[in-house]
């Protein structure tokens, strides 16, 4: 008996080791104009969902007449949408209700036309409906849905709760409906009055609520909205926000950062001196959120705002941060870009991996707005191949790895600029789904407990 107790002690220390590498995956999302999130494996395929936002340099002076949304769900062992996808959609900027309705996709691609209009209270919406069971809006490429209404009419970050309620057929339901929650961002531009002059804050993330100068040290603080739980935390890849300032001669030769009272690294703050009106940015990954959060549990504190302080000079003020790079830097082939890419500790398969770009004129240090092509290759297979662009010299992309690019894994940037001649290559490093290691310890356990069964027969004959 004592044995067999000891056996089964065994088994349950060696399958609580492995539990954590099959577990559900986690989420992760949060892009600029783009978001995508894990949703589940089912039969075989890993569901994966993406929203994005067209055009994706949307601002609050350059609000469109109308814009683009697209939700796609498909398959990322293959990249293959999934067809006949029904939804409920529910759309929320601020804790405020924009859209809440039934939608349809035929092909995995649901289309949406936004017409904004700030003097409606309800969206009013046009399309076919696909009548099995609930009605539900039918959004294609060449048919989207109209919806015309209060959306889009405000920056910040605005959230997708979308549940699924079938796949391949509206005829069945899924039982449970599958869930995710995707964001995208309209940026903020707001102006101040200073006593150095004025000022125009850039927020890519969420809006601005406050600013506050003060002369004694010409510090600039300002505040957005900010979920600090680590949970939520994990899906946002990187926040970018730009102080303007109208008078060259007003710019430091050096700054301080914080956010939330804790010092950033010195690479999280970057100064761009080239433009008539230089440009101050924060430019904080997750690593460094993550970071700042750890110390909010240790202190049993969740504040629910974001608060950046910037100060002229090298100054030994707040809570110093110790935090590893988190980043990979060279400067395109023809030395005419400096481009970052800051990737997470570890990259998991079946787990959409957000790599978040930054792309700086070399010459001038000028973050830039350029077209590029994002390429992921693996043993000199092309995995993926797409466009992309930066909007205030950064941008995101995302990539679901699977158990079979295990190892190292090259991420390439080409065309950069619309220059053939421009490009960059770094290589990461993929995780095995399963650690091996797992199952030569369950080898090694087993071994141990065939081992001492026979010891124990031994002793007792």
């Amino acid at each position: 008996m004592r044995f067999k107790a000891l056996s089964v002690m065994v088994l349950l220390t060696t399958l609580l080791l492995a539990v954590q590498y099959i577990q559900p995956k986690p989420v992760l999302g949060h892009g600029l104009h783009s978001d995508e999130v894990a949703i589940a494996n089912l039969g075989g395929r890993a569901l994966t969902g993406r929203v994005e936002m067209y055009p994706p340099t949307l601002d609050t002076k350059n609000l469109p007449d109308e814009a683009f949304i697209r939700i796609r769900v498909f398959d990322a062992n293959n990249n293959n949408n999934i067809p006949n996808v029904s939804y409920n959609i529910k759309v929320t900027q601020g804790g405020k209700l924009l859209l809440l309705d039934n939608f349809f996709s035929p092909d995995g691609d649901l289309w949406l036309k936004i017409k904004p209009d700030p003097k409606m209270r309800q969206p009013m919406i046009s399309a076919a409906q696909e009548p099995t069971g609930l009605p539900k809006w039918i959004g294609t490429f060449d048919h989207p849905v109209e919806i015309k209404g209060p959306i889009m009419t405000d920056g910040g970050l605005y959230e997708f709760k979308i549940e699924i309620w079938s796949i391949d057929t509206p005829k069945v339901l899924l039982e449970p409906t599958l869930n995710f929650n995707a964001y995208v961002t309209v940026a903020t531009i707001q102006e101040y009055e200073a006593p150095i002059g004025k000022l125009e804050v850039r927020s890519f993330y969420d809006k601005i609520l406050t600013l506050d100068y003060k002369e004694d040290n010409n510090a600039i603080t300002f505040t957005m909205p900010m979920n600090w739980d680590k949970k939520y935390l994990a899906q946002v890849p990187f926040i970018h926000q730009e102080v303007v300032l109208d008078d060259p001669s007003k710019v430091a030769e050096k700054y301080t950062g914080l956010l939330n009272g804790f010092r950033l690294p010195e690479n999280n703050i970057v100064i761009d001196r080239s433009a008539e009106q230089p440009v101050i940015h924060f430019m904080i990954f997750n690593n460094t959120l993550q970071k700042i959060a750890d110390h909010f549990v240790e202190m049993g504190v969740q504040p629910k705002i974001a608060e950046f302080t910037l100060i002229p000079g090298e100054v030994d003020v707040g809570t110093p941060l110790n935090v590893e790079a988190g980043q990979l830097s060279k400067y395109s082939a023809n030395g005419a870009y400096h481009i970052s890419i800051s990737v997470p500790d570890t990259i998991e398969p079946m787990k959409p991996t957000a790599f978040s770009i930054s792309i700086m004129d070399a010459n001038t240090g000028a973050f830039k707005d350029v077209l590029y092509q994002f390429v992921v290759i693996k043993d000199g297979q092309e995995l993926a191949r797409r466009n992309g662009a930066t909007l205030g010299g950064s941008s995101v992309e995302y990539f679901t790895f699977t158990d079979q690019h295990a190892g190292p894994v090259t991420i390439r940037l080409e065309k950069i600029g619309n220059n053939e001649q421009e490009s960059a290559e770094f290589t990461v490093t993929v995780a095995p789904e399963f650690p091996w290691a797992i199952f030569a310890l369950m080898g090694a356990i087993g071994s141990t407990i065939a081992l001492a069964r026979s010891r124990f027969a031994a002793l007792i004959r």
